[in-house]
């Protein structure tokens, strides 16, 4: 059974041969409905300017607009989908090519995590 369109005639590949009908359907389809909400669903509604009360910040008693992909207040974010990256890097190297897993973790240990402490260490104006 192939699936519905969307409004606009698309068929998305995740609803092909019975699947579920949008993105969080697939990230629950996989075990994943949390991240969906922690990560995609956030940044979603940020860059749709859906929640705009995030963007506003004031100085001098005058309000102000954040531009829309600022990084303020979504450092957790950011942070949480490196390790997420990081992670499945991890995985696939795992699975694919065992043989080169060890030198992958290594890798991730030795030379990215040191950057991800720089990364956090940083600190945004507006913070």
């Amino acid at each position: 059974m192939l699936a519905r369109s969307d409004r606009r005639g698309r068929t998305h590949w995740y609803s092909v041969f019975g699947g579920p009908e949008n993105i969080r359907g697939l990230a629950e389809a996989v075990g994943e409905g949390s991240n969906y909400v922690i990560n995609y669903q956030v940044w979603s509604r940020t860059v749709h300017a859906a929640d705009m009360w995030r963007q506003l910040s004031g100085s001098g008693g005058r309000p102000q607009i954040r531009v829309i992909r600022a990084p303020m207040l979504m450092r957790a974010g950011y942070q949480f989908a490196i390790a997420m990256g990081l992670d499945s890097y991890l995985i696939v190297m795992n699975h694919y090519r065992p043989d080169e897993f060890a030198v992958a973790q290594r890798w991730v240990l030795e030379e990215v995590q040191p950057l991800l402490g720089r990364l956090e260490a940083l600190r945004i104006e507006g913070e």
